[in-house]
């Protein structure tokens, strides 16, 4: 029987701001090729845990291995994105200037400058790339268009797909579906379930009926620690979830 081999392995990991502990010796651990939803109250320590693992924050102490052998906590930002990792934030990070394909083109890795990743014309297998993406999260038809003429949850979409085409191995998701309408969460949890397979996804969301509808196994955070773990159904029913989350059943 071959061994689990996790993708995050993270252990007595503590954030603290001005004494307030975000996150308290938390273990954490994400197997590969697993989507994991992270829920719990406001408060929790749920996006300091997603801001530590891309290396916006460092922590006083505690380990966050990648492939339980690369530490990120002595990695840069840029650093760490190039070894796989992609975070999407709360609020979309786009260029609404630019149209949908270009807003994915500037996003293809290139080992150039900036300026060079700007103006370098785009190979044929970055091309067929970015026009795959595109039908992954279902823009192709509106791939001339304006970013700012995409509605809220295209926009999300579109910053699922610049992640995509840097072909990560973790995709870190803070609230994906938060203002969206109830068709886009539907078509969101469609997208979710075809970029899946072959790579690790961590999702923070507070609509239960999405994380139903997408998790493998939830993670309960509840001031900087785990509170428990498992699948969506045993959760619901956890009488300590139901008391500092969920409210009464």
């Amino acid at each position: 029987m071959s061994r689990i081999r996790h993708i995050l392995y993270i252990e007595d990991l503590t954030v603290s701001f001005d004494g307030f502990k975000a996150l308290d010796n938390l273990n954490f651990y994400v197997e590969e090729n697993e989507l994991r939803v992270v829920i719990g109250p406001n408060g929790a320590g749920k996006s300091t845990l997603l801001d530590v693992i891309c290396g916006k924050t460092k922590p006083q102490s505690g380990s966050v291995l990648f492939y339980e052998e690369i530490d990120l906590v002595k990695k840069k930002e840029h650093e760490i994105a190039r070894l796989g990792v992609g975070r999407k934030f709360q609020t979309p990070s786009i260029y609404e200037n630019l149209t949908v394909f270009e807003n994915l083109e500037i996003s293809c890795p290139k080992e150039k400058t900036v300026c060079n990743a700007i103006f370098s014309k785009l190979t044929s297998q970055d091309k067929e790339k970015i026009e795959d993406v595109l039908k992954a999260i279902g823009l192709i038809e509106k791939k001339n268009f304006k970013a700012s003429l995409l509605s809220h949850g295209e926009k999300q979409w579109l910053e699922i797909g610049m992640i995509l085409v840097q072909d990560p191995k973790l995709i870190l998701l803070d609230e994906p579906v938060a203002g969206m309408s109830a068709k886009e969460r539907e078509r969101t949890v469609e997208l979710l379930k075809k970029i899946a397979p072959g790579r690790s996804l961590v999702v923070i969301e507070h609509d239960m009926e999405f994380v139903k509808n997408i998790a493998q196994r939830v993670t309960v955070l509840h001031q900087g620690k785990v509170l428990c773990e498992g699948d969506i159904y045993w959760i619901q029913n956890n009488p300590k979830v139901q008391e500092v989350y969920l409210g009464e059943v």
